[in-house]
């Protein structure tokens, strides 16, 4: 096993104009540090930008980037799901995640973490994810076992060369939509006051794409969607279903926010990324991978039901 470090958090700063420092920033974020302790980490040297820059206690804020900072205490409730490893070779590794269980360390999650346990798990100190899932959203993630080689999966997801297909049950408040239908919309960050991290549609060029591949009523007001983003835009899917009359079962954000409360792990967010397949930049194989993971309706895996195979 690699040896045991203090984890990394990340947090993402947006563009704003109410920060005149990134130290003001982080203390209104995480209002629940002691201001104080913003001010050691600073000085002590452990909080950076992505690149590696030091932040100090005078830096100008900037939006749209990430910063990085050690997390002081490790100790953390460990989220009752499993990662299951689909694939690994030389250069990648693809893993199915549970529900609840974000991709990268943060805030509040550090060892609880798809990278962190990995990392641990397979002995990859470098290891990290070509792109991103929803700490709400279960299923496949692409990760790369070394820096020097994440650039070329990277490009992969950015020239949209990779197929993703995810399946979802949401509640049904629209007629059915047909089969091959293109959900296009302009995404953009949601207006104040929705918090930060808020995604809506607005006016302007489409930005984000989804072909509907099968909608498939379940019952009265319950359906099954089979979706392939063509786009990769943050929270898309789920801003799109909520806005065409399908709002995801279980989304807590979408089509409004729900008041924060502790993670009901019964009510998992319906909404699985349940295939991936690319051709390898490395290797030139071509690669299909799906989840071993799973959705559920009226306590039955609903993957199960003949009809509602794509």
């Amino acid at each position: 096993m690699c040896a045991q470090q203090m984890p990394v958090a990340w947090v993402h700063l947006p563009f704003s104009n109410d920060f005149a420092t990134v130290l003001q920033f982080l203390q209104h974020r995480y209002a629940h540090v002691p201001a104080q302790r913003w001010v050691e980490r600073i000085q002590a040297n452990e909080v950076r930008f992505e690149n590696g820059v030091s932040i100090t206690l005078s830096t100008p804020y900037q939006g749209n980037c990430r910063v990085r900072y050690a997390k002081s205490h490790p100790q953390e409730p460990r989220i009752p799901f499993e990662v299951q490893v689909v694939y690994e070779n030389e250069h990648i590794v693809v893993a199915s995640k549970p529900h609840f269980l974000p991709v990268v360390p943060g805030a509040e999650f550090i060892q609880e973490s798809l990278v962190y346990r990995l990392r641990q798990e397979l002995d990859l100190p470098e290891l990290s994810p070509a792109h991103r899932l929803d700490r709400d959203t279960a299923g496949l993630v692409l990760l790369c076992k070394y820096p020097a080689q994440r650039g070329a999966y990277q490009r992969l997801f950015q020239s949209r060369a990779v197929k993703k297909r995810y399946l979802a049950i949401a509640r049904a408040s629209a007629p059915l939509v047909p089969p091959e239908t293109l959900w296009q919309h302009h995404l953009a960050p949601a207006p104040a006051p929705a918090p930060w991290f808020a995604m809506a549609i607005q006016a302007g060029e489409a930005n984000a794409i989804t072909q509907v591949r099968r909608c498939i009523a379940l019952d009265a007001n319950k359906v099954f969607l089979c979706l392939e983003p063509i786009t990769g835009r943050k929270h898309q899917l789920r801003v799109q279903a909520a806005h065409m009359g399908f709002p995801l079962l279980y989304d807590r954000f979408y089509p409004h926010m729900q008041p924060k409360a502790p993670d009901n792990y019964a009510e998992p967010l319906q909404l699985l990324a349940s295939e991936l397949a690319f051709r390898d930049p490395i290797s030139g194989e071509s690669l299909h991978f799906k989840s071993p993971h799973t959705l559920m309706y009226g306590g039955a895996d609903v993957l199960r039901l003949p009809a509602l195979l794509c």
